[in-house]
């Protein structure tokens, strides 16, 4: 099995994008005409995930701020 090497330098290539004319264009000069416009049925049978692990229908991520105290309470007698 051979190990892969990453070297710590990139090598530099000049891009063949043109910056300034991509900047200066407004949404409406994009053509969009070989793209589908997504439609509520394909939203519906689209997946969540997170971290690579599908999340369940009908759960809600909540990130909340508790006391010190309070978690510890709850680390203290979940060991019992």
């Amino acid at each position: 099995m051979s190990k892969i090497s990453i070297s710590k330098t990139s090598r530099r290539t000049v891009s063949k994008t043109d910056w300034p004319r991509l900047k200066a264009m407004r949404d409406a000069d994009i053509d969009l005409s070989d793209i589908p416009e997504v439609t509520a049925e394909m939203m519906g049978h689209g997946v969540t995930r997170i971290a690579g692990k599908v999340v369940p229908r009908g759960k809600k991520r909540l990130t909340m701020y508790l006391d010190a105290a309070v978690v510890e309470f709850f680390k203290v007698s979940r060991g019992k």
